[in-house]
């Protein structure tokens, strides 16, 4: 698990619409949609490199538009991370965000001695939110 600390990767760029700002935010990055996933009125982006490296975006939402923001490092495959992340709002939202070694996994399940949950796979990739920060790290196991 780490904190994401790091200053965001944004564009500076306010869109009319939430499409334009996902398609403007894949282009500056040179990055491929992998999966798009919407979480207390906020649209998260995950997205992958051409050297297999993903990381997960948020698209920001004002009267100015819509603005494309990253807020994750890139990250190689297959691994997951689990970070906080402090909306807009000051609300600290624990996330974490994976790439399993087949993509036609459909569901996985993460535990470790305190918890157990499961999260839906697409294409290889997955997004868990607001889940436990216990300080203990999860084992993935795949199911099909």
């Amino acid at each position: 698990m780490f904190s994401s600390c790091s200053q965001p990767v944004t564009n500076e760029v306010w869109l009319p619409s939430l499409n334009e700002a996902i398609e403007h935010g894949l282009k500056i990055e040179e990055v491929s949609l992998v999966l798009t996933q919407e979480y207390q009125n906020t649209h998260y982006v995950l997205v992958e490199d051409k050297t297999d490296a993903f990381s997960l975006a948020k698209i920001n939402k004002s009267s100015k538009g819509y603005l494309w923001e990253r807020i994750t490092l890139k990250l190689g495959t297959p691994s997951y991370v689990m970070f906080e992340h402090t909306t807009e709002t000051g609300e600290k939202l624990p996330i974490l965000i994976g790439k399993t070694k087949d993509e036609t996994t459909k569901k996985i399940k993460l535990a470790n001695h305190l918890t157990s949950l499961t999260l839906d796979v697409h294409n290889g990739y997955y997004i868990g939110f607001n889940l436990p920060l216990n300080g203990h790290a999860y084992t993935v196991n795949v199911i099909k």
